[in-house]
């Protein structure tokens, strides 16, 4: 009987030693949104994939399989620093190094394992504050005209009116304050009184 098993896993071995694969070639293909890695094999074949850090790696394991002679390292492009074929016990090991850590989705589509980085969305650039730095009030042909001087005041506002129409507020949004004081005063028909704050 024990003869049998022994003899039985040994058959076994020899035809998965006879069906493993090659790793042909790894290359790495970089846009605007994502970069590729493409393991191109000579067959289909089983993998596993781990994310490592320090410094951030994505390692593609192919139990089995081997690389073609003089695959070795390749270099980088986009988030991705190198990538590093390796003959290992286990199989062929396919290591990317990655320029920061990027969660990795892998598919196999044929016989290529595909392994694809999307790019994290740009920040959007940071609007500059709009700023307050006075206020002015002038009476003219029987208008009473308010001022109030600054930087990109005309991008973000609301305005109210409370107190039976005889107060107007106006709220800047996220407006930095940088006038000399925060309460006017003008001897003008319609305007006595104005407030920052």
């Amino acid at each position: 009987m024990r003869r049998l098993v022994w003899g039985w896993i040994g058959l076994m071995g020899l035809a998965a030693a006879a069906a493993a694969a090659t790793v042909k070639d790894v290359r790495l293909e970089t846009s605007e949104s994502e970069d590729t890695v493409r393991i191109v094999l000579d067959a289909p074949a089983q993998f596993r994939v781990y994310e490592l850090d320090a410094p951030p790696r994505v390692v593609v394991m192919v139990p089995g399989a081997h690389p073609k002679a003089g695959l070795a390292e390749a270099g980088g492009g986009g988030g991705v620093e190198r990538i590093a074929v390796r003959d290992t016990e286990q199989g062929a090991r396919v290591e990317i190094r990655l320029k920061r850590r990027i969660k990795p989705d892998v598919r196999a589509e044929g016989e290529e394992l595909v392994v694809r980085f999307a790019h994290p969305a740009e920040e959007k650039a940071a609007q500059p504050r709009a700023v307050v730095e006075d206020v002015l009030a002038r009476d003219q042909d029987g208008i009473t005209e308010l001022v109030i001087a600054g930087r990109g005041l005309e991008k973000n506002y609301n305005a109210f009116r409370s107190a039976g129409g005889r107060r107007l507020i106006l709220d800047f949004w996220n407006a930095e304050l940088r006038a000399g004081k925060s309460h006017y005063s003008f001897p003008t028909q319609n305007v006595a009184t104005v407030d920052l704050g």
